[in-house]
């Protein structure tokens, strides 16, 4: 999405950048919180389109994706 997209939602829903701002935060501390992919992917589908489509939030949920598969190979690696 491109910046002035974003600009347009923010003023037409009424917040400021600051409220955003808070709001990525916000979700970014929970997405790390997380233990399971299924958890990661039902919190991301239950966030406002304007948030899903930041660059930032869809980086961060892929790192902890990954996170927590390499947690489960080591795992089941150490396991045997």
């Amino acid at each position: 999405m491109k910046t002035y997209e974003i600009i347009e939602k923010i003023d037409r829903n009424k917040k400021t950048m600051d409220d955003i701002y808070k709001a990525i935060n916000k979700a970014i501390k929970e997405i790390r919180e997380l233990k399971t992919c299924g958890a990661v992917r039902a919190y991301y589908k239950s966030l406002p389109r304007e948030l899903q489509e930041i660059p930032l939030m869809l980086m961060e949920v892929r790192r902890k994706r990954k996170e927590i598969r390499w947690v489960r190979f080591y795992r089941w690696w150490f396991s045997r």
